[in-house]
């Protein structure tokens, strides 16, 4: 078995109809999606070192749940009876690189997206670190029933 020390590369596409569960556990970029019923749940996750990109896709009909998360950005989707979501996360980290003979450092920066609609409990926060390392929530949503939603956040250090 091959170490995930190098670049790494999984694409899943997934069509079905029953008891579903599945999950992306990295540092950088974590979903994990559960329904029983009617479903299509699809999934590219690539990274290199400190660097890493997560599309999720997730439909169903019936119930379940799901979640996505980034180190700054959490979605969780609970109690759920019919849900339409995406879901992109990026990191890239800090590098030096030659541009016409002079050095340019770019940035470390993250960047995420999260669209879903459908009804069930809905938590979304946006993190920042603060005082002594803690959490800080920069925002934080609540919600129970029908809704829709389009979030983003940017950081970049």
């Amino acid at each position: 078995m091959l170490l995930a020390d190098g670049m790494v590369e999984i694409k899943e596409d997934f069509i079905g109809n029953g008891e579903f569960s599945s999950f992306t556990n990295h540092d950088l970029a974590k979903d994990r999606a559960m329904c029983n019923g009617d479903l299509a749940y699809g999934r590219s996750l690539s990274f290199s070192g400190s660097n890493c990109s997560m599309f999720s896709g997730f439909e169903f009909e019936g119930l379940g749940s799901y979640q996505v998360a980034s180190p700054e950005h959490l979605l969780r989707l609970s109690e759920l009876t019919n849900l339409s979501a995406q879901a992109a996360i990026n990191y890239r980290s800090g590098s030096q690189e030659e541009k016409e003979g002079l050095q340019q450092i770019s940035p470390e920066s993250s960047n995420t997206l999260f669209r879903a609609s459908g009804r069930g409990k809905v938590r979304e926060l946006v993190l920042s670190a603060g005082p002594k390392g803690r959490p800080l929530d920069l925002t934080s949503t609540y919600h129970a029933g029908i809704f829709r939603i389009n979030s983003s956040a940017r950081f970049e250090v």
